[in-house]
């Protein structure tokens, strides 16, 4: 089983993004909402894009939902587009034990558990 990469917007490093997709390899990379302009700076190709996109510049969007999968959400859900992205990634393969979480740029396996309150879920800190 592969690895997945999730990238979302907020407090991240693109300079931690790039080593990572250089010194891995990934099954799949999915962009959460704003972190696709990150994807999108780095020149890296995701698979997948999911989101309500209220955060994200509609400009670059564009630019990928031709050839990308594109999921659409409606902005007042009950769920993080960084939730929804993991809920993606466990679908396409993940399990909760490959998972890593930025917090600040400083990655630590991850508990296993997921909540809409989890406050680095909510913040997007997550490579």
């Amino acid at each position: 089983m592969g690895k997945i990469l999730i990238v979302t917007g907020g407090n991240i490093s693109k300079e931690l993004v790039s080593k990572v997709v250089n010194e891995e390899s990934f099954m799949s990379i999915i962009a959460a909402d704003k972190g696709l302009e990150i994807i999108d700076d780095l020149e890296i190709m995701p698979q997948h894009i999911v989101g309500d996109f209220d955060s994200l510049n509609q400009n670059i969007l564009k630019k990928y939902e031709s050839f990308v999968q594109v999921h659409k959400y409606n902005t007042e859900k009950d769920f993080t587009d960084t939730d929804i992205a993991v809920k993606l990634a466990i679908k396409l393969g993940a399990t909760r034990d490959n998972y890593t979480r930025s917090n600040r740029n400083q990655a630590r396996p991850h508990t296993g558990k997921y909540t809409k309150h989890d406050s680095a879920t909510r913040t997007g800190d997550r490579v």
